[in-house]
């Protein structure tokens, strides 16, 4: 077979450092995946890897309450409940059960928060959310709250990018200390009395 001559007329460009930086930055699909996920992630593991309206464990899904209109919106932990996957498809996202599962939800959450939060606009930076919720994430799974690694929704250049800032903390909300912390004081407190 003949080799195609090349086209003299197409130049190969080189790739300067204005170029680069454009292919390694993240889009804002690929971050907002990646927000997702840790969002998720962070949901279940406040959770305590069980149902907030239940109690079973399995197969767990974090719901959004009031939608994602916005950013602020959509990141915010308050409005995300660890549900299981049934009461999540056949019940906040079933017509006739809806209601029921949102007063249940009522007793958990503070919805004037949250509808406060839905009603305000503004702009909202995507990498400041991206930063604070890999923190939260870190600090999160080095407390055992977190078990799993994000999923296949996060593309590898944000799994780069997250383990970048597996150093970074933040302070986590001591009634959100579910697991280890709390087996251990009760025993400690059980073998003192």
């Amino acid at each position: 077979m003949i080799p195609k001559p090349e086209n003299p007329k197409k130049k190969r460009r080189k790739i300067t450092k204005k170029r680069r930086s454009k292919i390694d930055t993240p889009t804002k699909k690929e971050k907002m995946d990646a927000c997702d996920e840790l969002w998720s992630l962070i949901i279940k593991g406040r959770a305590g890897n069980v149902s907030e309206l239940s109690g079973k464990g399995g197969a767990l899904h974090a719901h959004h309450l009031f939608g994602k209109s916005s950013l602020r919106l959509r990141y915010d932990l308050d409005n995300g409940i660890a549900c299981t996957q049934g009461e999540h498809k056949f019940g906040f996202h079933h017509a006739s059960r809806a209601a029921d599962y949102m007063d249940k939800a009522a007793k958990i959450r503070d919805f004037e928060a949250i509808r406060a939060l839905k009603r305000f606009k503004c702009t909202t930076d995507l990498d400041g959310i991206w930063i604070w919720l890999a923190a939260l994430y870190w600090t999160m799974r080095d407390d055992a709250q977190i078990t799993r690694k994000p999923g296949r929704r996060m593309s590898p250049r944000m799994r780069a990018r997250l383990e970048k800032l597996r150093g970074l903390r933040v302070a986590v909300p001591q009634e959100w200390r579910h697991t280890a912390n709390n087996t251990i004081e009760s025993e400690n407190r059980s073998n003192a009395e």
